[in-house]
C-alpha cells in the first residue's frame, strides 16, 4: 500500500516501511493508477513514490526496453561502437521491419522465419510466431499486420534448438530446449553465474519455447571439472564468528492469510473425507434395497452429507417439482461427484485443490519431507479419480490413503515448524474450521427426533465420522445416549475434538495476536470468543437434548448451535478484516492510453 509517499507492507502487526522492491511484474501492470487502469495487480500510487525517490526497484521501471527484439540486429554495431569489440557470442540473424529493405525480406520469407513483436500486447500473449506453423490464410493475415505497423515487428532466422529428454506422461520424450544464463554486476563489470535456467517446449511439435504457451522451467547446475566443493566452506570459515540473533519480523498479511486458509482447508479435507467414507461404508453394509426411502437412516445420512459439505442441491430436501428420482435409485453417482468433481464447490477434490493453492503460496514455510508427502498425495488422488465408478471399495481405500497423507502433512508441520506467528495463525484456522464443522454436523445429525433405532444409527455415524466412538465408550462405559454424546462433543475440556476444548485453544491464539491498541482491556475478537466460551459453560447436554413436544425437534439445541455457528463465522470474518486486509480502495484520477 502507498501512504504518505512511501510504500508499506501490511503485516499482522500493522504497516512496515519498504525500501526495496524486487519487481517481477511487467512495467505496465505495476501501478493501476497511472499505467494500466484495469489491472488488479501492482501497487496503486507506486509511480509517485518512485518519482520521490522513496523506494528502489529492481528491475527499475522501464528497464524492459533492453529486451526489445527490435534492438537485436543492432547489437553487433553497438558493441563495436561502445566497447570497441565484437560480441562474445554470435547473434541470431534478425531483421527489423522498420527498415524498407529488411521489411521486404521478412514479408517475402515469412514461412522460413520466426516473427516477433518488439513487445507483448498483454501479459500471456504470444510475442513470437513460427511462420512455418501457419496456414496460408494465417500467413496472409500476419503479412497484413506487419505492413500496417512494420516498426512493431522483427523477423529472425529459424535456428535448430537442442532437445533434451523430458519425463512426460510416464515416459521419456524429447523436447526443444533453450538455456537462459544470468550475469551479476561486480565492481565495474559483470560475471556469468555458473548455471542458469533451462526452458523446454510444451509439446514435441512446438518450436516456440514460452512459459505463456505451457513451457516448463528447471534450474540448471554446471558441475566443475575439478573437485572444488571445499573452497566456499573454507572461505566462510575464514570469516570471524559473529553472533546473529534469530531474524524475527512481523508476518506479512498475505502470508498470514494463506497459512490461515491452509489450516482451514486441511480440516475441510479431513472431515469431509471421514464423513464421506463413513456414509459410503454404511451404504455398502446396508441391506436396504434401492431406491431408498426418504425416511430411512441411509437417506438421512445422505442429507447430512449434503448439508455438512455444502454441496447443494445434492440430497437435501427441495421442492417437489425439482426432485430427482435418480438420486433415490442410485445415490452413488452423486457421491462420486462430491468426491471427485474438482469444479464443484464443497467437493473433496475442490477442497483439496484449494488447499494445494494455499500451500504453494507459502512454499518457503514447509520442510522438504512435507513436500514429498504433498506431491505423493496429489499423485495418489489423481489416480483415484480414474477408479471405475462401480468400484466403491477402491474409492473408500483411496479416501483412507488421502486421510493418512493429510495426517502425515500435519505431523510433519508439528515436528518442523517454529511455534511463532505463522504456526499460531495456521492452527487458529484449523481450530476455527473444526469448531464450525462440529456445530454443523451435530446440528444436522439431530435435525429432529427419530425413532429409537434410527436415532442410535445417526449418533453412531456422528461418532464414527468424528473419530469419537472409542473415546465415548472409554469415557462413559455406556450405550449411546444423546445427552452424553452432546457432553463429549460440546463440553469435555479433556477431549481435543470437543467444542469447549477448541474454543479454549482459539481464545489462546487470539490472545497472542497483535493488538491495535493496548488501552482497551479487550479487543472485539476477544469479546466474541469469550461470548462463545460463556455460552458453552451455561448449558448442559441434558438441557440441549430436550425435544419440543409440538414440533418434535430439538429447538433448544438448534438455537444454541445456530448462535454458536454465527459467532464463529463472525470471528473468522473479523480475523480476516483485522489482519488480512491488504489495502484501502484508491481512487482513479486519470487514465493513460498505452495501446499502439
Amino acid at each position: 500500500i502507498v501512504k504518505d509517499n512511501f510504500v508499506w507492507l501490511k503485516t499482522i502487526e500493522g504497516l512496515e516501511k519498504i525500501d526495496v522492491i524486487l519487481r517481477r511484474l511487467d512495467d505496465v501492470y505495476c501501478d493501476p493508477l497511472e499505467l494500466k487502469a484495469n489491472s488488479l495487480l501492482g501497487v496503486p500510487g507506486l509511480m509517485q513514490v518512485v518519482r520521490k525517490g522513496h523506494v528502489a526497484i529492481a528491475n527499475p521501471l522501464g528497464s524492459s526496453v533492453i529486451e526489445n527484439a527490435g534492438l537485436v540486429p543492432f547489437l553487433p554495431g553497438l558493441a563495436r561502437h561502445l566497447l570497441d569489440e565484437d560480441l562474445v557470442m554470435p547473434n541470431i540473424a534478425t531483421w527489423w521491419c522498420g527498415q524498407p529493405k529488411e521489411l521486404k525480406y521478412v514479408v517475402e520469407h515469412l514461412p522460413q522465419l520466426v516473427i516477433r513483436r518488439i513487445f507483448r500486447n498483454e501479459a500471456g500473449t504470444r510475442s513470437a510466431i513460427d511462420g512455418s506453423s501457419l496456414s496460408a490464410r494465417a500467413l496472409v493475415e500476419l503479412k497484413r499486420k506487419i505492413l500496417a505497423n512494420p516498426t512493431l515487428y522483427t523477423g529472425q532466422e529459424r535456428i535448430q534448438f537442442s532437445t533434451n529428454p523430458s519425463w512426460v506422461n510416464n515416459s521419456l520424450q524429447e523436447r526443444h530446449t533453450l538455456f537462459r544464463s544470468f550475469l551479476v554486476s561486480k565492481d565495474d563489470g559483470y560475471f556469468v553465474m555458473p548455471g542458469g535456467l533451462t526452458r523446454t517446449s510444451n509439446s514435441e511439435q512446438s518450436f516456440v519455447i514460452s512459459n505463456q504457451l505451457g513451457g516448463i522451467s528447471k534450474d540448471t547446475w554446471v558441475l566443475s571439472e575439478v573437485e572444488e566443493d571445499d573452497l566456499q566452506v573454507d572461505a566462510q570459515n575464514a570469516v570471524e564468528f559473529v553472533f546473529h540473533p534469530p531474524h524475527l519480523r512481523s508476518l506479512p498479511s498475505h502470508t498470514a492469510e494463506n497459512l490461515f486458509w491452509v489450516g482451514r482447508y486441511t480440516e475441510r479435507v479431513i472431515y469431509n473425507a471421514r464423513l464421506q467414507r463413513t456414509i459410503m461404508q454404511r451404504l455398502l453394509q446396508s441391506k436396504k434395497p434401492l431406491p431408498l426411502s426418504k425416511t430411512s437412516t441411509e437417506w438421512l445420512l445422505l442429507e447430512i452429507l449434503t448439508r455438512s459439505t455444502f454441496t447443494y442441491p445434492g440430497f437435501a430436501p427441495f421442492k417437489l417439482e425439482e426432485e430427482d428420482p435418480g438420486l433415490q435409485k442410485n445415490p452413488w453417482d452423486e457421491m462420486t461427484d462430491v468426491l471427485f468433481n474438482e469444479k464443484r464447490p464443497g467437493s473433496l477434490s475442490n477442497n483439496l485443490a484449494l488447499l494445494r493453492n494455499a500451500v504453494y503460496r507459502v512454499r518457503n514455510f514447509w520442510a522438504v519431507d512435507t513436500w514429498r508427502v504433498l506431491l505423493q498425495m496429489e499423485e495418489d488422488w489423481e489416480k483415484a479419480k480414474k477408479i471405475p465408478k462401480e468400484d466403491y471399495l477402491e474409492m473408500i481405500s483411496s479416501i483412507d490413503a488421502l486421510n493418512t497423507s493429510m495426517f502425515a502433512f500435519l505431523g510433519m508441520n508439528r515436528e518442523s515448524v517454529r511455534r511463532e506467528q505463522g504456526w499460531n495463525i495456521m492452527d487458529l484456522g484449523r481450530k476455527l474450521e473444526q469448531s464450525l464443522y462440529s456445530t454443523h454436523l451435530i446440528r444436522y445429525t439431530f435435525s429432529k427426533a427419530e425413532r429409537a433405532q434410527t436415532a442410535r444409527d445417526l449418533m453412531e455415524t456422528l461418532m464414527v465420522a468424528s473419530q469419537s466412538l472409542i473415546t465415548y465408550r472409554y469415557t462413559y462405559r455406556d450405550h449411546l445416549q444423546m445427552p452424553l454424546v452432546l457432553e463429549l462433543m460440546l463440553h469435555d475440556l479433556n477431549y481435543p475434538k470437543s467444542l469447549a476444548y477448541l474454543v479454549r485453544r482459539i481464545k489462546r491464539y487470539i490472545g497472542s495476536l497483535p493488538r491495535a491498541s493496548k488501552e482497551n482491556p479487550l479487543t472485539e475478537l476477544e469479546r466474541l470468543i469469550l461470548e462463545i466460551d460463556g455460552s458453552l459453560r451455561n448449558v448442559s447436554g441434558v438441557a440441549l437434548a430436550e425435544v419440543d413436544p409440538e414440533s418434535h425437534t430439538y429447538v433448544v439445541l438448534h438455537q444454541f448451535l445456530d448462535q454458536l455457528s454465527g459467532l464463529l463465522v463472525q470471528t473468522a470474518q473479523l480475523i480476516s478484516k483485522t489482519y488480512f486486509t491488504h489495502s484501502k480502495t484508491q481512487k482513479q484520477l486519470f487514465t493513460t492510453n498505452l495501446s499502439v
